[in-house]
Formats: structure tokens, C-alpha cells, sequence
């Protein structure tokens, strides 16, 4: 790992949440501006919050998509470029051609979880543990159920063979964090999530050992379709090489922070989030 990434890491990690008091903050929000009622769509009327009667038009201002706090979050967290591409190469899906339409995946509902009752609890125990510090993520809500029917996440132990992970180079031992198991998910138009489910090949999988590792790696990954990566070394979730440990990175936990800011009720793509991005970036001091 280099240098430079090692220092855009622990910026990463050392963002902090300290709000501005109210005469701090900047009084006019950037999409603080009239347009013409003409040029919204039906959908965005609902938004409209001030309205100015012209002779010949009628001018609207709409509720704003980012407020004052979202505006101090983002100053604190995206403080250079090199986070913001770190950010953008994990959470941004690889799906399009045009790397631009990319968009980000959220869960926007409650992610209640129920495990297979073939597994030990003593592992059901660690998993719940590792992941509680969840709790303090805004506008993500982890819970958990012993009933089927109230869950929207299963962990299952898988009914069908999972192979072992392979490419066109080679075929990857059981431990890649992909082999024997695997998970799917059920999303929206806008990408939201709102149903998922983790499959484990127990039978098969030889290390009973990287039952836990690998729902933890997948779990967390299937949070926000994370990409896997190598240059993130042994400690995050993300990464191929994660280590196994007994309590969630500070940088994973930052990665949940910075991708649950703020719910999008549109599909939130790259080139939204690079607009955004300068618009707001003027405004942090």
C-alpha cells in the first residue's frame, strides 16, 4: 500500500460530525434559487416550498436535496479529491459502460435480519457483536429476528452446491470470500434495496472456520454493493485480503457513514455526485 493511500485512509478515518452552531453555518444553501413552475415535472410540484406570482410566469423554489447539515457533513468528510475518488471506486457499481452512469446502491428500508437455525449461536452471538457499533450509522438500521416471516435478510445454509470461485485465470481456493457462498439482493428502479439473502455452502466448505469471516465480508459488502479491492490491505471488509477480527475497521464504519448520509430518492449516479460535489465544495471554508 502506499504512502498515499495510507495518508487518504486516515483522512478518511478522521472525519468527524461536529455541527455548526446556527450563526456558523452558511446562510443560503446553493440551490437556494427561483425557477419557473414551467420547468418542473408534476413529481417535483410536491416539493415546491416558496412560490412568486410573475404577470407572465410563476416562480418556485424547491425544497433543497442537501440541508445545512448534510452541507457540514460533507465539508468535514470529503475534505480532498483523493477521498472522494477512494469513495467513488467502492461505492459506485460497475454496470455501465459509460463510467458516469454508474450509480450508488442503498438500502432504504430496515434490514431485519433472520439466521438459519443450523448455525451455532455462539457464531450468531460474534456476528451480532461485530456488528453493533451499525447502530450509530445514520439512516441505517440493522435488526434482527428468530422469525422467518418478519425478516427482509435471510443467512442461510445453502440447499445447492456453491462452487469455488473462479476466473478465467484460475479457480480460487475456499477461503476467497466468494467461494462456497454468495448472496443476492432485490432492489428498486432508484437502486434501493429492500430485500437480501446469504447463502453459505456449510456442507461443503471444509474450514468450518470461515463460516463467520464470510458472513461477515458479505454482509457488510452487500450493505451497499461495496467493490472488493486489494489496495485496502488486510483490516477492511472490502478488501480480498481482510484479515479476520473481532471488531468492525474505523474505516469500514466511515464507509457506511459517508454512504448513508442521506438517503437519494433518485438514482444517484457518478456524474450527480461529481456535480454535487463542486457545488457544495465551494461553501466549506
Amino acid at each position: 500500500m502506499t504512502m498515499k493511500i495510507i495518508k487518504t485512509i486516515s483522512l478518511l478515518i478522521s472525519c468527524t460530525f461536529n455541527m455548526f452552531s446556527q450563526d456558523d453555518i452558511i446562510a443560503q444553501d446553493v440551490r437556494v434559487e427561483f425557477i419557473s413552475i414551467k420547468q418542473i415535472s408534476d413529481t417535483d410540484k410536491s416539493k415546491i416550498i416558496e412560490t412568486i406570482y410573475k404577470k407572465n410566469d410563476t416562480l418556485v423554489r424547491l425544497k433543497p436535496e442537501i440541508n445545512k447539515d448534510d452541507l457540514d457533513y460533507f465539508c468535514n468528510c470529503f475534505k480532498t479529491d483523493s477521498i472522494t475518488r477512494i469513495y467513488q471506486i467502492l461505492a459506485f457499481t460497475h454496470k455501465r459502460k459509460r463510467h458516469d452512469d454508474n450509480s450508488i446502491n442503498q438500502w432504504n428500508s430496515n434490514v431485519v435480519v433472520y439466521f438459519d437455525k443450523f448455525f451455532e449461536k455462539k457464531t450468531i452471538d460474534k456476528f451480532k457483536l461485530f456488528f453493533k457499533p451499525l447502530n450509530k450509522i445514520k439512516n441505517l438500521h440493522v435488526s434482527y429476528t428468530k422469525k422467518i416471516k418478519d425478516a427482509n435478510y435471510h443467512i442461510l445454509n445453502s440447499k445447492n452446491t456453491i462452487k469455488n470461485y473462479e476466473n478465467n485465470d484460475s479457480i480460487y481456493s475456499e477461503s476467497f470470500l466468494t467461494s462456497k457462498a454468495t448472496y443476492k439482493l432485490v432492489n428498486d428502479n432508484n437502486n434501493k434495496y429492500y430485500s437480501g439473502k446469504l447463502l453459505i455452502d456449510v456442507d461443503s466448505l471444509k474450514d468450518k472456520s470461515l463460516i463467520l469471516k464470510k458472513m461477515k465480508q458479505l454482509f457488510f459488502i452487500s450493505l451497499g454493493q461495496f467493490q472488493t479491492n486489494y489496495f485496502l490491505g488486510t483490516k477492511s471488509l472490502t478488501s480480498i485480503n481482510y484479515i479476520e477480527t473481532n471488531r468492525i475497521n474505523s474505516f469500514d464504519l466511515m464507509l457506511l457513514k459517508l454512504h448513508y448520509f442521506k438517503i437519494h430518492d433518485f438514482n444517484f449516479t457518478r456524474r450527480k455526485f461529481r456535480i454535487l460535489k463542486s457545488k457544495l465544495k465551494k461553501h466549506c471554508s
